[in-house]
């Protein structure tokens, strides 16, 4: 009885242990300037890698295009961000709206994903 309740234990602090490294993950930050630690972060990893989710970061910031537009924007109310550019090199771009931090730049393809941050990315229509 007693080998059954702490193979039970492992088992339950095995699972516990999985999804908390699992979360941990993907709230990491990546810096994709080297060695300078401003301006170009990719978070939110799933199901792509550190170096792949930064060549697209680092390339849009080289294309320097305006990929998104502020709708309903006037003197008195800000807008709200729309997407104009929709792909980038296989990749599709979208704005998402998370509570925290306001509106985020989120890049996706098939089931790989992640989000972009940092100084030279705000998303916002002021």
């Amino acid at each position: 009885m007693f080998a059954c309740s702490v193979f039970s234990l492992a088992v339950a602090a095995a699972v516990a242990l999985a999804f908390a490294s699992s979360s941990a993950a993907a709230s990491r930050f990546y810096q994709c300037q080297h060695p300078a630690t401003t301006g170009e972060t990719a978070y939110n990893l799933k199901h792509v890698s550190a170096a792949s989710a930064c060549n697209v970061v680092r390339a849009l910031a080289a294309w320097n295009v305006n990929w998104y537009t502020c709708q309903g924007h006037s003197s008195t109310v800000a807008g709200t961000p729309v997407v104009t550019v929709h792909k980038f090199r296989g990749w599709t771009l979208s704005i998402d709206f998370e509570a925290k931090t306001g509106y985020t730049l989120t890049v996706h393809r098939a089931d790989s994903s992640f989000q972009v941050a940092g100084t030279d990315w705000p998303v916002y229509c002021s």
